[in-house]
């Protein structure tokens, strides 16, 4: 449908009912449904449906239509008027640089033709967040965002709306312990946002505040204040899919929305709907100076070829009260545009004889003033800095190193190094705990009665995992679970059934008393539960520790290489800053050794006593360095340099060839760049756009990617390109 006639409806019908629109998150643990509209200028939700769980498999598209179509049943449940138009809001893992991946974006174009809904566009959950909390708060967060799933914790550095780092840590036990290795994969010289914000779609989330507010992060951390922990309520994330995403909508659709707050230049973008197919995989919402991107319908590979027009409902003007009071809006101003003065060139005109008024012969003198003007302005005002950031390529080189107790200084043409060669006998202990084991026993095995808390009934198969703590169990038999109905006063009563189970692995800790919860598969208890009315009972088992062959070796080798540390620890600490030790690993002789327990003896702990021969080269560290740096220069390819980091050298063999003479085959490698002439990369990025350098520097080698920044920052968007005069381009180079 075209925008007039869009307008035309939204004229000729301004007091019908809001129409309503679905919004829908999915991630690969849960999905969930709200319904939203238009109200005085403003996204309003209206609704909010159950979250529902399902398993998260591209292949399954059955359990994720029914759980869509579940939590769609709650959050319409009691409208007049069904709607059919959906906005869907995807998990960051559910996108990549090209867009929507493709086993997911088949889910939703199969979810779409099984319910009969219209796709209007989607957007990346954590950007409609960040506009969400600036909406709500009136000012771009600066915060740690933090997402609790079953398996993951997901983290995000936000300054001032933007994302400055994402890291994603595999969930354990200790909350605590895992947002503290994200924040120092994250954390570099800058102070840490000192508010903490952590959200989850399913649980309660006050213990885990606690939990974080006890850590102690100013210590382990660069933060200028005691961070603030504070959690979001579970339907965060529905919402600010519904709210952020839907004004995006609304306004494609031609509703005039007003933002909360005054936003000065930073106006939302659209993807409008295109009248032809694009491809099937568009690009992922991105969040940029706060800004949210919303793919059209068509970008996921639907057509607006024999859709039907939607029935829009525009903001009334019926006085009757909303939920939503929209602010006056403000005006924008914006900064007036200037040229600096700029002496026009001299330009000879020929002369014309002009039989008309004289003021008229001036209107093409100053037109063609005003373009020279204009034209020197776009040739002298704009200026750019390219960043290239180029992967480094690693030089690796052989070099044989002479170290010889017979010559007295270091001899570049042999690659000769004096070097000293000294003993050390070092005597220790060392203990390990025996792993040869062996283990008898029985499962245990009982019978639990399984809940359904869902609306829907289900089937759960034989050897399907059942989970107390860390012990497992499986179902003896298929089952099938009624779903969930309504008792007295309404109350919620679950589906249940009672089955076999028995235990996964032998042993008494299997024997569960009664009134024991387990978990079922990836399902949480708010789900599905099971619960033992009687205990289990029959499990039990015996071990018997032994000495095993890898006791004896591995002991053997571990002390080996304390010991031989502790010689080097020992010649190193009679000898000065400027010498080094190299310890000759296949040259320590074992002069003595003694196991408390032999090969297959019944013990918990094996100790060996140990005495050694640890022999070593003493040499100057600086005599390797000269000796590395002349050989260096000569095998660096034409067309590359080395970079600022300092070589990494590794003596691998050591081997005799007299009695006071030594080699040592070494690897030295170091990290080079090419060679960029930034004068032809100047060249070839004149007059560019600021997204066409990448594809433009296409063939320079080792490129990752680029950023450019263009000043004066008041250019108008259609003047915001590199500029024409290469002499204005600004070349940095970055290795990566």
């Amino acid at each position: 449908m075209e925008i007039s006639n869009i307008l035309g409806k939204l004229r000729s019908d301004s007091k019908s009912k809001p129409t309503p629109f679905l919004a829908l998150t999915l991630t690969d643990e849960l999905v969930q449904a709200a319904v939203w509209q238009v109200q005085a200028g403003q996204t309003a939700v209206i609704a909010v449906g159950s979250p529902v769980e399902w398993d998260g498999a591209d292949n399954d598209k059955s359990e994720f239509l029914t759980s869509c179509d579940a939590t769609i049943s709650s959050a319409i449940e009691g409208l007049d008027e069904e709607p059919s138009e959906i906005i869907f809001g995807v998990a960051d893992n559910w996108t990549n640089q090209e867009g929507i991946l493709p086993p997911k974006l088949e889910l939703i174009k199969h979810l779409s033709k099984e319910l009969e809904l219209k796709p209007l566009g989607f957007v990346v959950v954590s950007d409609s967040l960040i506009r969400y909390l600036r909406l709500q708060e009136g000012t771009p967060t600066t915060s740690i965002l933090i997402q609790i799933t079953k398996d993951l914790v997901h983290l995000a550095i936000i300054k001032l709306g933007k994302i400055e780092g994402k890291e994603s840590i595999a969930k354990s036990d200790d909350l605590a312990s895992d947002v503290e290795e994200g924040l120092s994969r994250l954390a570099d010289d800058n102070p840490l946002p000192s508010r903490i914000i952590v959200f989850n779609s399913m649980h309660n989330l006050d213990e885990i505040v606690q939990n974080l507010t006890s850590f102690d992060w100013k210590s382990k951390f660069n933060f200028l204040h005691i961070p603030k922990i504070e959690s979001l309520p579970k339907d965060v994330v529905i919402r600010s899919v519904a709210i952020a995403g839907g004004s995006e909508v609304a306004k494609a659709i031609g509703f005039e929305i007003h933002e909360p707050l005054p936003i000065k230049d930073e106006e939302l973008k659209v993807s409008p709907p295109a009248p032809t197919e694009v491809p099937d995989s568009p690009s992922p919402a991105n969040l940029e100076d706060d800004n949210i991107l919303l793919a059209s319908a068509e970008d996921f590979g639907f057509t607006t070829a024999n859709t039907p027009e939607p029935e829009v409902s525009p903001p009334t003007s019926d006085p009757s009260p909303v939920t939503v009071d929209p602010p006056t809006p403000t005006k924008k101003k914006h900064r007036p545009f200037k040229f600096k003065k700029i002496s026009p060139p001299h330009i000879s005109l020929p002369r014309f004889k002009f039989h008309g008024p004289k003021s008229l012969v001036l209107i093409p003198v100053g037109a063609i003033v005003i373009l020279g003007a204009i034209f020197s302005a776009i040739w002298l005002v704009p200026k750019a800095i390219v960043e290239l950031y180029i992967e480094t390529k690693s030089l690796e080189e052989e070099v044989n190193l002479t170290l010889s107790t017979e010559v007295s200084s270091i001899d570049l043409e042999n690659t000769t190094i004096p070097a000293s060669l000294v003993e050390k006998t070092v005597t220790g202990e060392d203990s390990i705990e025996t792993t040869g084991t062996k283990i008898i026993g029985d499962l245990a095995e009982g019978e639990v009665v399984i809940y359904n808390r869902t609306s829907l009934p289900k089937t759960f198969l034989k050897d399907t995992v059942l989970a107390y703590g860390k012990l497992k169990f499986a179902l003896v038999d298929d089952v099938s679970v009624a779903s969930k109905s309504a008792g007295i006063d309404y109350v919620d009563v679950p589906g249940k059934a009672t089955t076999k189970i028995v235990a996964v692995s032998i042993g008494a800790e299997s024997n569960l008393p009664a009134g024991s919860e387990l978990v079922i598969g990836s399902f949480t208890k708010e789900t599905y539960v099971a619960k033992n009315e009687s205990a289990l009972s029959g499990g039990s088992s015996e071990e018997v520790r032994v000495v095993d062959k890898e006791d004896l070796a591995s002991l053997k080798d571990s002390l080996v290489k304390k010991l031989e540390t502790s010689a080097q620890a020992e010649l190193e600490s009679t000898l000065g800053d400027d010498s080094g030790i190299y310890i000759l690993g296949g040259g320590s002789k074992i002069t003595s050794e003694s196991y408390s327990s032999e090969l297959g003896s019944p013990a918990d702990l094996l100790t060996l006593t140990l005495t050694i021969n640890a022999k070593g080269l003493s040499y100057k560290k600086h005599d390797i360095e000269e000796l590395v740096a002349s050989t260096l220069e000569k095998a660096i390819p034409p067309g590359y340099v080395r970079t600022d980091s300092l070589p990494v050298i590794e003596l691998n063999e050591v081997k005799s060839e007299s009695e006071n003479t030594l080699t040592a085959a070494s690897k030295v490698t170091v990290e080079l760049l090419p060679i960029v002439d930034k004068t032809s990369v100047a060249l070839s990025l004149k007059g560019q756009s600021s997204s066409n350098v990448e594809t433009a520097l296409s063939g320079l080698a080792g490129l990752k990617n680029a950023n450019v920044s263009i000043t004066p920052l008041w250019l108008p968007p259609r003047f915001k390109r590199l500029p024409k005069n290469p002499n204005n381009i600004t070349v940095l180079i970055r290795s990566t």
